[in-house]
């Protein structure tokens, strides 16, 4: 069927094309039909009257053959009836009887000369016909053929418009889903990085939360194990002295244990800022010299050297959450990097999708 597309223009669907074509065909052979019924018609008036006039001529020979006999019976009658009543010579009779059959004989080859310019006439006649037939025939046929070759003509510019229309539009239709494509992609592509932004700054502040928290959990731990081993300590020294001098030796230790309270809070803000550093470059500190910071932070000066070594091994298994939470920072900076790359890629595999459409 017909229809309209953007343009206005009117465009024929295969089953239009095929109908328009097979109308115009059945049109062109009508017309050979009818020319061809008309030839037909032509001849068979032409046989009909050839065949009238060769009655008419059969007719009129035979009734001039029997008017002939009938007029030489009449003769040959009155001739006898001379003879008998005159009793005339036999050889005038016969000469006079010859002079008859020659006329008669003469009279004849007339009628036959005049039946064959009849009859030539006629063969004239049909021959002409037939050339005019023939002719006409020609004509017929060599219209058809202009009038199917201007109809083949006009059905090929139709369907060179159509196909040119046809071309446009998906050429039009092209463009649309491509600028319809890039777009999309370019909003996937930003909702993409507006997701992938929030995602990062989440885990940034998960991981932040998580490193206060811990390295706050992990300085009272240290803190309160290292009170309670003063104090178990101070306690042995306290029940060992008995003398002036022991109570001497409690009062300095108590007094150490201040300065070591003091020392811790100052020590607390250190541990802080190296944390805050070594979150930012967990590699850049080794477990040396992580150990040494936090014994450090301890004045072990006055202790024996048993009491060092103890409170070396506490701070020495005190730092062992920090090394495995740097390790678990590495690892999550690690997934999240290889979580952008995935994220990258397939955004790059959306926007080549969308172009290739």
């Amino acid at each position: 069927m017909a229809s309209k597309n953007s343009e206005g223009l009117v465009v024929y669907g295969e089953d239009s094309r095929a109908g328009v074509t097979n109308r115009r065909l059945g049109m062109a052979i009508a017309h050979v039909s009818a020319q061809a019924q008309d030839i037909a018609e032509c001849q068979r008036q032409l046989h009909a009257s050839q065949q009238f006039q060769a009655q008419q001529q059969q007719l009129y020979t035979e009734s001039r053959f029997q008017q002939a006999r009938y007029e030489a019976e009449q003769r040959s009658l009155v001739l006898a009836e001379m003879i008998r009543k005159t009793q005339i010579d036999p050889m005038a009779i016969e000469q006079h009887v010859s002079a008859q059959l020659q006329s008669a004989i003469a009279a004849a080859n007339d009628v036959a000369e005049a039946q064959g310019r009849a009859v030539v006439e006629a063969h004239t006649v049909q021959h002409r016909m037939q050339d005019v037939l023939k002719a006409h025939a020609e004509q017929v046929s060599v219209e058809i053929r202009l009038a199917i070759a201007a109809q083949g003509q006009e059905i090929l510019k139709t369907v060179k418009e159509q196909i040119n229309a046809v071309k446009k539009d998906n050429t039009t239709q092209m463009e649309q889903a491509k600028s319809t494509a890039e777009k999309e992609a370019k909003s996937i592509t930003r909702r993409h990085y507006a997701e992938e932004n929030a995602a990062h700054e989440t885990l940034e502040t998960r991981l932040l939360q998580t490193m206060e928290e811990f390295k706050k959990t992990t300085v009272a731990m240290v803190l309160l194990h290292v009170h309670e081993r003063l104090r178990s300590f101070l306690i042995q020294q306290m029940a060992k002295g008995r003398d002036v001098k022991s109570q001497g030796a409690g009062q300095y230790a108590i007094k150490a244990v201040h300065e070591q309270r003091s020392c811790g809070e100052a020590n607390t803000m250190n541990l802080n800022t190296s944390s805050i550093a070594t979150s930012t470059n967990p590699s850049s500190v080794s477990s040396d010299e992580e150990k040494e910071m936090y014994t450090s932070n301890i004045d072990v000066s006055k202790l024996d050297r048993s009491n060092r070594g103890t409170l070396a091994e506490d701070a020495h298994e005190q730092l062992k959450p920090v090394r495995c939470s740097k390790l678990t920072s590495q690892l999550e900076i690690k997934s999240s990097h290889d979580l952008q790359a995935i994220r990258r890629s397939e955004q790059q595999n959306v926007v080549a999708l969308g172009l290739a459409i």
